[in-house]
């Protein structure tokens, strides 16, 4: 289990390092050194031509290496061919410094001018020199190329094993000119489209997000909305059942009043039939709250008021006091008394 985990870690970092080596393929080719660098990677396999006719490794032990050695170095590691500096041809130029910071567009542009050779005859490359014959206005270029069919043998002898260098070197690093091979054109088309699923798969999430985003807000609207409505139905309610209420109350005082009115009409019946006929009743006041009330009555001097009052069953007399009348054969009765039915309503609740 061990050694598969570790044979499974060991592919894992060879295929990490594969596509790292393929993203420094998008890197400047004078910056593309120090990038792996920085980054813990092998570089480019820099092969030259070695004095016996094979290739030799150009950094490291420079010691030969067969076609054999080469491929199994190049499956995980750019692989660029040096050519030798008898066989390039070099060219200052002096350019306007717009131009001088657009090389590789002039180079394509204006190689028959600056060379004696088409595009198609020689591989060129163009850098920009430390120093310019006039800085402010002009820059320094130097131009080198090397023809083809001078390096065909080499590029056959690469090929016949299905090796394609991913670049040519010009004598030095800074003068590297990359070619279209399968493997970068496959790398770019890998790196195109994941640049691409990644591009769309944002877009549609940026989508995604917008349309829950409206749907939220228009979700939040119509929440907002049946809320105002809920309110103003309460508030609707709230005062129809205030206005009920106060109807209802209204209601019931008139009830009342009624009620006090028959009550007092009532008690007053009863008094004017229990008194005798030559008997007059001058004041009358009752209160159905404190259950009882007050009256004047002009009578004969003989007259037993508490009496009278208590053969009703209405009333019962609390106190009693008797005055002189205007004439010899009357006299004025003031009476206070309790109406028992009153007393009994109050005592069982109020209305």
């Amino acid at each position: 289990m061990r050694d598969k985990i570790c044979r499974a870690g060991e592919d894992v970092a060879r295929l990490a390092g594969i596509w790292v080596q393929d993203l420094i393929s998008f890197v400047p080719a004078g910056k593309r050194t120090r990038w792996a660098q920085a980054l813990g990677l092998q570089g480019p396999l820099v092969i030259g031509l070695d004095p016996a006719g094979g290739f030799r490794e150009v950094h490291g032990s420079h010691e030969p290496l067969s076609l054999q050695v080469i491929a199994s170095r190049t499956r995980t590691r750019a692989l660029v061919l040096r050519i030798e500096e008898g066989r390039i041809l070099r060219r200052r130029l002096d350019l306007p410094s717009a131009v001088a910071s657009r090389l590789d567009a002039a180079l394509d542009i204006n190689l028959q001018t600056w060379t004696p050779f088409d595009a198609e005859e020689v591989y060129a490359v163009a850098s920009p020199m430390a120093e310019g014959a006039q800085p402010s206005t002009l820059q320094a270029v130097e131009l080198r190329c090397v023809l083809r069919s001078g390096i065909a043998d080499r590029m056959d002898a690469l090929q016949c094993l299905g090796l394609d260098p991913d670049a040519i070197e010009l004598g030095e690093t800074r003068f590297l000119l990359p070619r279209p091979t399968l493997k970068r054109r496959t790398t770019r088309r890998r790196l195109w489209l994941a640049t691409s699923l990644t591009l769309l798969l944002f877009v549609q999430g940026i989508t995604a997000y917008a349309m829950l985003a409206n749907h939220q807000r228009d979700e939040i609207a119509q929440l907002e909305a049946a809320h105002r409505e809920y309110l103003g139905a309460l508030r609707q309610q709230a005062k129809a059942d205030k206005d009920a209420t106060a109807r209802q109350d209204d209601m019931r005082r008139m009830a009342a009043r009624l009620e006090d009115r028959n009550s007092f009409s009532q008690a007053l019946h009863h008094l004017g039939m229990a008194l005798p006929q030559d008997a007059m009743i001058r004041e009358f006041e009752a209160n159905r709250d404190r259950a009882g009330g007050h009256a004047v009555i002009l009578g004969p001097p003989d007259m037993d008021v508490a009496a009278i009052l208590a053969t009703t069953g209405f009333y019962r007399v609390g106190d009693l006091s008797v005055q002189p009348g205007t004439d010899a054969g009357r006299r004025t009765f003031s009476a206070g008394f309790t109406v028992i039915p009153w007393l009994q309503a109050n005592e069982r609740g109020p209305r």
